[in-house]
């Protein structure tokens, strides 16, 4: 068994994960934490139902479209701090350690903010919008480099 630690003695409750513990999930083989897939499902079935729900659409009360903050709209931000918790709560259910593990981390964010924001050009009464894509990206990289932040100190 493979056991990764932090060097400062607090931190190493938080960083250090026992390679082949949890379980095998059955149909990927991917290895996984019950509670912690808990989570990441909750979170992922959120972005889908924020990704088809008609929310923010001409008959909504809350036009987010309309609010700016800091000469940003309100919309683009929310996109960006949606996508934060993603590479969290990935890591929390699956505990990458290997680079490429954490490559397909990062790739499976992208390709989720893909297909909720993509959904969204199929549905007539949502809006593709390119920007909230590179809002959604924005979120998974800031994500990414604080989670990366985190195991390197």
């Amino acid at each position: 068994m493979t056991k990764l630690t932090s060097s400062s003695p607090e931190k190493a409750n938080s960083l250090s994960f026992r390679r082949g513990s949890g379980v095998r999930c059955p149909m990927s083989g991917v290895r996984c934490f019950k509670s912690g897939v808990s989570y990441f499902l909750v979170y992922l079935l959120s972005l889908v139902l924020m990704a088809v729900l008609p929310l923010n659409s001409s008959s909504s009360s809350i036009h987010l479209n309309d609010i700016h903050v800091i000469s940003i709209r309100l919309d683009f931000l929310l996109h960006s701090i949606v996508f934060i918790p993603w590479v969290f709560l990935y890591m929390i259910a699956f505990r990458p350690i290997g680079i490429n593990e954490k490559l397909v981390m990062i790739i499976a964010g992208l390709l989720t903010a893909f297909a909720t924001e993509g959904v969204q050009y199929f549905l007539p009464y949502r809006s593709y919008n390119i920007n909230d894509l590179l809002s959604n990206f924005l979120g998974v990289f800031l994500g990414s480099i604080a989670l990366f932040r985190q195991w390197r100190q």
